[in-house]
Parts: structure tokens; sequence; C-alpha cells
């Protein structure tokens, strides 16, 4: 008998019209994250999900993705891959090519801002800076930058500017 309750246990666990919307999106998260992340629209993949049988909202789609992100964040020994290994090859070069140009431009990015970290641009007092850059800054200088931003916003009427005169 026991063997029975089994067979009917998991002929009901495989049975999608018994199984919550929550359980059948999180049996494709892998293959949803890699979407995402590869860049495809949210709106695309619920586009998809309602095309084979899972109707939902944008907001209760986003729901379940949360709480899903959330538990892998929590259990992070069920972590699966971004990609199945079931994905065709075409698919898998494309997203490796994009994993390459996206290293390549973080790389390029990290050698920019290493020369400008070591160096302040000539218009450091009303530039924008990045916080590496802010903490080149002496204290005279980080207050005389504070100063001149704030007399931008704020000028006080009663200092004379050196135009004026």
């Amino acid at each position: 008998m026991t063997d029975d309750l089994k067979t009917a246990l998991l002929a009901l666990s495989r049975e999608s019209d018994k199984r919550s919307v929550t359980a059948r999106v999180a049996e494709h998260f892998a293959e949803i994250e890699g979407a995402l992340s590869a860049g495809v629209q949210r709106t695309a993949v619920l586009e998809t999900l309602t095309r084979y049988g899972i109707a939902l909202s944008l907001k209760n789609f986003d729901n379940i993705l949360y709480r899903l992100r959330k538990k892998q964040a929590a259990n992070p020994t069920e972590k699966k891959d971004a990609i199945p290994p079931s994905t065709a090859t075409g698919k898998s070069e494309l997203k490796s090519m994009a994993l390459l140009t996206s290293q390549e431009q973080s790389n390029a990015s990290l050698c920019q801002t290493k020369t400008s970290v070591k160096t302040l641009p000539e218009d450091w007092i009303t530039a924008k800076l990045t916080p590496a850059q802010f903490r080149l800054l002496s204290p005279k200088q980080s207050r005389a930058k504070i100063d001149a931003e704030t007399a931008q916003f704020f000028p006080n009427r009663f200092k004379p500017n050196a135009g004026d005169s």
C-alpha cells in the first residue's frame, strides 16, 4: 500500500494542474534567470511562460522571482547553473561571447579608473569626482570643494563675486 501511495504522490507532483504557480516557475527558475541575465526583458519571459500554461501578472512574477532568489541565496548549496546544460550550443556560444565582451569592458574600465584615481582633474573643485578621487583630497581641498558646490546652489547675496567688480 505504501508503494501505491508513493506513486500516487509522485504522480500528483508531476501534474502541472495540481501544483502552485510558484512551484511551476521554480521548476524553470534556472532557465528564467539565464534569460534575464542575457538581457531578455521580463515581459518577454512572462509572455513565454503564459504561452506554455503558466499565467500570472508581472507583479506576481516579480514577487515569485524575489522569493526564489531569496531562497536560493539562503541555501547556496542548492544553487543551480544560470544556463542549464540542455541549451543549444549556439545559445551558449552567444552567452560566452557576451561574457567575454563584458569582461573586456570591465577590464578596460578598471584600467581607466586606475589612471583616473591617481590624479585629480584640473577642475577638481567643480568636477564630479569618484569616491576614490575624493579620498585623495586634503581636508582643506575637501572643504573648499564642498563650499564651492554649496555656493553654486545657494549663492550668498552679501558676498561680492569676483566678476562683479
